[in-house]
């Protein structure tokens, strides 16, 4: 008996170290409390955000106190938890690295002369900003790496509640024209014509394109919950960004866990759900819509306004001129933020629309790849795509909806304007999360799941 009582005793002191159980139990520290609401707020990337001459987001301000806490209550310890692989921590830290070097690069090198479209403070001023940003993102994917993965998963899914409820919040603001309360509460309101009239598509985000990626993202980490009203409410985010490149990500996302996925039988289900949800989509009069004016914009069909295809021209003009800028300013690119400082030198006679030379619109690429090469050089595009790549290795330990996770933001990417961009680190480090403390595999994924690496 008292060898039995041991063994009990033993195993209760062990899980009391393991970080998934103190979740459960209370047992965490401050800064991971302050880490988790700021996952929670997540989706406040505009509305609700405090301004101070630029809107400071509220998981910012989270973020910033839980590191601010964390060394200052343990300057030892804090960076200590679930050991993070070599590789990618490599990868990580590199492209911290790159953005100071960038930095530097900028600030003591000559810059085209002003004014500069769009900016509010001087260009010294911005370039720092940037600077807080890039090390900002890579500081919270290291500390949310080590956020217990079930309080991590758990958060995600009461951001998935207040992503719905800000949608809700302007869709009715919208429709009763109150647009003193909308501009009260800081909604940036942005419209589009997916579904014939003029619908908000942005919700608390500043457009339907990083709404879009959240709701893409929030619905793997829903279906991996298993719950359904997440689900639910992450579908309608989607369907309310109105976002082609959210539904290019859905679809490489179900591709990738279905290929990931080496149970055959679930593998069909999967096409076989896709296929059937798909053509039920076909029978409802504003889902067709919605379908075929994203098929419009990626090209297919005959487009019934010119609007459609107006968002692709000018991103394809504006990844010429990144790609030229890459090409003179190869190793480290013009800086952080500064895409927009160099825009006018590489501009030349290309077409775009009016309001980009009002100087109230500050140009960006509109693709965070070429975002990450044209400011911050072919070096921080290897290690953000190492990035992806030992992110993508570490999925695939874990379950085939985590696999989607990676892929999904991979090609999102190419329609993200910024790089920075909270939603894409948070993403990544819930992936590292479950990885790095060896999440259990969603069920009924343990039955057939495909594990390409067991380590890195």
């Amino acid at each position: 008996m008292q060898t039995n009582a041991a063994a009990v005793a033993s195993r209760r002191d062990a899980a009391s170290e393991d970080p998934v159980e103190q979740a459960s139990v209370g047992r965490i520290s401050l800064s991971d409390r302050l880490l988790a609401l700021s996952v929670a707020a997540l989706p406040l990337q505009k509305a609700f955000t405090v301004d101070v001459g630029f809107p400071l987001k509220p998981t910012e301000i989270l973020l910033i106190f839980a590191v601010a806490t964390g060394i200052l209550r343990a300057p030892a310890g804090y960076w200590r938890g679930p050991r993070i692989p070599r590789g990618i921590y490599f990868a990580v830290v590199g492209l911290g690295v790159t953005v100071v070097l960038a930095t530097a690069w900028a600030y003591t090198g000559d810059i085209p002369p002003g004014p500069y479209s769009g900016f509010t403070r001087s260009v010294t001023a911005d370039l720092v900003s940037y600077l807080f940003y890039g090390l900002l993102v890579i500081a919270a994917w290291i500390r949310l790496a080590k956020l217990p993965w079930k309080l991590f998963q758990r958060m995600f899914v009461v951001s998935i509640y207040v992503a719905a409820a800000g949608c809700l919040l302007q869709y009715i603001l919208f429709k009763s024209n109150n647009l003193a309360a909308m501009r009260q509460f800081g909604f940036e309101l942005v419209v589009g014509g997916a579904y014939g009239a003029p619908v908000p598509r942005n919700g608390t985000f500043f457009e339907g394109n990083y709404l879009g990626f959240y709701a893409v993202v929030a619905l793997f980490v829903a279906v991996r919950s298993g719950r359904k009203l997440p689900v639910a409410a992450a579908l309608a985010c989607l369907a309310y960004s109105q976002s082609t490149g959210a539904v290019v990500g859905l679809a490489a996302g179900i591709a990738a866990s279905a290929i990931f996925m080496a149970n055959a039988r679930w593998r069909f289900r999967i096409m076989v759900t896709a296929l059937v949800t798909v053509a039920g989509l076909l029978m409802v009069a504003p889902a067709r819509g919605f379908m075929l004016y994203q098929i419009q914009k990626l090209g297919g069909g005959s487009a019934q306004n010119a609007d459609v295809t107006a968002s692709a021209d000018v991103r394809s003009t504006k990844a010429d001129i990144a790609f030229r800028m890459i090409e003179h300013h190869p190793v480290v690119g013009v800086g952080p933020g500064r895409f927009g400082v160099w825009f006018q030198q590489y501009i030349g006679d290309a077409q775009l629309p009016v309001s980009y030379f009002t100087g109230k619109s500050r140009f960006i690429v509109e693709n965070a790849y070429l975002q990450v090469g044209a400011e911050l050089g072919l070096l921080g595009l290897a290690f953000l795509a190492l990035v992806l790549w030992f992110s993508f290795r570490q999925a695939t330990t874990v379950d085939p909806l985590t696999v989607a996770i990676v892929a999904a933001v991979a090609v999102m990417l190419n329609a993200t304007p910024s790089w920075t961009t909270l939603t894409i680190w948070y993403s990544l480090a819930f992936v590292a999360a479950l990885a790095f403390q060896k999440a259990a595999p969603r069920a009924p994924w343990h039955q057939g799941i495909f594990v390409a690496r067991t380590s890195d």
